[in-house]
């Protein structure tokens, strides 16, 4: 939260761990790990619905109308690991595709496949999917999985 506001105040840039917030053309961005940059839009301090000061900033509504959003630090956080843990989810799922695995579709962090007898393995599959990116090779990864004739949840 401090350093988002730094960052909003006086438009200049701060450094959270392995995130990088920063401010241009009257916008915060957060640099992730991956490099991948998500972007608050006109962001600024306002007052909150408790009488304190809170980040601001532009989102879109259904509909595409744009109103102003409350933001905390948390948030941000939170942000940052969702969109953090998006990121190495595009990347086991690209590197189960390179190892010739179809994926039909993922949900949320799940990725299904079809595969013909005898293709792979669970086991494999999940190694593959526990491969660091270059930019989370500090980052201890673990995925789990089951093979079933359709999918459910499990």
């Amino acid at each position: 939260d401090r350093a988002a506001r730094t960052v909003v105040e006086k438009h200049t840039s701060a450094r959270v761990g392995k995130i990088t917030l920063y401010w241009k053309d009257g916008k915060m961005f957060m640099r992730l790990p991956s490099e991948r940059e998500l972007c608050y839009l006109s962001p600024r301090i306002v007052e909150n619905r408790f009488g304190n000061s809170s980040i601001g900033f532009m989102n879109a509504l259904k509909g595409g109308k744009m109103a102003l959003q409350e933001t905390w630090g948390a948030t941000l956080v939170e942000n940052a690991t969702q969109a953090t843990a998006r990121d190495l989810l595009a990347n086991g799922m690209k590197n189960l595709e390179g190892r010739g695995y179809r994926i039909v579709f993922h949900v949320h962090d799940e990725c299904v496949m079809e595969a013909p007898e005898g293709f792979g393995s669970v086991e494999e599959a999940c190694a593959i999917m526990s491969i660091q990116p270059d930019w989370a090779r500090d980052l201890p990864l673990r995925a789990d999985g089951a093979e079933m004739m359709y999918y459910q949840k499990s």
